[in-house]
């Protein structure tokens, strides 16, 4: 069988292989081919090289080739894909994460009845269930609570979610994950567009900030869930600032706020752009929007709107 994964998905595509792979009788050889500067003859060569067992099946992994800058190697591609067939003993897998839309269209075009499936990139607001679903599959016991922490932690960063709940069953011993566990394992990560929102703020640019705050809804965060971002990263602001003022030693800052160093590192210029009687300020126009959420009393984007305007003119 031919088949096509692509999309942005990437944790999805690897489980999906995965599963294939888990289907094969177990005298497999899986030849991987990675690199799309491959010269179209060492590819061939992948793709119809017999084994000399005729027992053996051979699954053919094929990553970003159609993403190869050489029109040529897309040229031999797209032919053999309309002369040949997969057979009982071969399996070949396409796996693209930045597909074209042309180039699409054209394999579809060349090999009508292959297997296509697209992995789009999960949304903030899917990622509670596949938390559930996913611990539900592995039998990792999580209590209330938990499921909407890492959603909130690590966005839809699934590979990273995957791997906390690992270490996060190992750690109880398969007994049950409560949010204080996952706490004390690990520390909410923030991606560099919550930094570039938070500096927008204090460089006082609500056209930028705007723009970044759409992007985050446009990736799917929730309104709640960037009001809690944003009330985090203010926490820490917060926390800097005073060991700052105190002379506490940049050094010993990670250990006394349990964050990690890369975000001390984004968040320490940050802390200087705001004095403690505009974070005091800061503060209450953010816990009034989030218990207007809490209290359904937010009418959707607009609170985020109006707080947005009150940290830029406070």
């Amino acid at each position: 069988m031919i088949k096509l994964y692509y999309g942005d998905n990437t944790f999805g595509i690897k489980q999906k292989i995965s599963e294939d792979l888990a289907v094969w009788r177990s005298n497999n050889v899986v030849v991987d081919v990675r690199d799309s500067s491959n010269s179209w003859d060492e590819l061939y060569i992948a793709l119809n090289t017999q084994d000399l067992l005729t027992n053996t099946n051979r699954a053919v992994l094929v990553r970003d080739i159609f993403n190869s800058k050489g029109s040529v190697l897309k040229d031999n591609l797209f032919d053999w894909l309309k002369d040949n067939q997969a057979t009982e003993s071969l399996d070949v897998i396409f796996i693209e994460n930045g597909l074209k839309a042309s180039d699409l269209k054209t394999i579809l075009k060349a090999k009508p009845d292959i297997v296509v499936e697209e992995f789009k990139e999960i949304t903030i607001r899917d990622v509670v269930s596949w938390i559930e679903q996913t611990a539900k599959d592995q039998g990792y016991k999580l209590t209330n609570g938990v499921s909407s922490f890492l959603s909130q932690s690590f966005g839809n960063d699934l590979w990273r979610i995957s791997s906390e709940l690992k270490k996060a069953n190992d750690y109880t011993n398969g007994n049950a994950i409560t949010p204080n566990v996952i706490k004390e394992l690990i520390s909410p990560t923030l991606d560099d567009t919550i930094f570039q929102f938070i500096d927008a703020l204090g460089a006082r640019n609500i056209v930028a900030a705007n723009k970044l705050l759409n992007r985050q809804l446009h990736m799917g965060t929730t309104e709640p869930e960037i009001v809690n971002i944003i009330s985090y990263q203010f926490r820490n602001i917060l926390n800097l600032r005073m060991l700052d003022e105190e002379n506490v030693s940049p050094s010993s800052w990670a250990s006394k706020t349990k964050l990690h160093p890369y975000v001390i590192k984004k968040t320490t210029p940050l802390s200087r752009k705001f004095s403690k009687n505009q974070l005091r300020k800061i503060f209450n126009f953010i816990h009034k929007t989030d218990l207007a959420y809490k209290t359904g009393k937010a009418p959707s984007k607009n609170s985020l709107d109006v707080l947005v305007a009150q940290i830029v003119s406070c």
